[in-house]
């Protein structure tokens, strides 16, 4: 197959053909502005984030475990000190189903205080502390300028 070139595929019955092509981003020709990567601090942030909405305690649904959820993991870990622990408990965690006596509340209380303690621990792996004002911006997640916030206090106190 020639380079820049992808398979023919079928998107809604009909056949497209999609094509790779190198494009000079940023020129006067090309409407898109010229990509910005992203550093690692926001890309260590962003995965925390997904993380933390994959706990589930801010929809109310069970976490699952999802492809993307175990990119997050592998992510976070490769920009980790080194310990697997927390990221193995973790995924434990999301399929936690409860001992034989216990009712629902009770194992979706343990099940989201051992995905906590696990996020909490990765967090720390990867250099992000405990803070209050970390926790908050992780919660709020999506919101503009969270990252931002995270910046100016570690700005201000260092």
């Amino acid at each position: 197959m020639p380079r820049g070139r992808l398979p023919k595929t079928s998107c809604g019955g009909s056949k497209v053909r999609l094509r790779w092509t190198k494009t000079n981003f940023g020129s006067p020709s090309s409407p898109l502005p010229a990509p910005m990567p992203f550093t690692r601090e926001q890309m260590i942030y962003k995965a925390v984030v997904a993380l933390d909405e994959s706990i589930g305690e801010y929809t109310g649904e069970k976490p699952r475990p999802t492809f993307a959820l175990r990119f997050c993991l592998a992510y976070l870990y490769s920009q980790s000190d080194g310990n697997r622990l927390p990221y193995d408990e973790f995924w434990k965690a999301l399929s936690y189903e409860g001992h034989g006596g216990q009712d629902e509340d009770a194992t979706n209380y343990v099940r989201e205080t051992r995905l906590r303690g696990c996020r909490n621990a990765i967090m720390k792996s990867v250099g992000m502390g405990g803070t209050p004002e970390v926790f908050e911006a992780v919660a709020r997640g999506h919101r503009r300028g969270s990252f931002s916030d995270i910046c100016k206090g570690r700005n201000s106190a260092g």
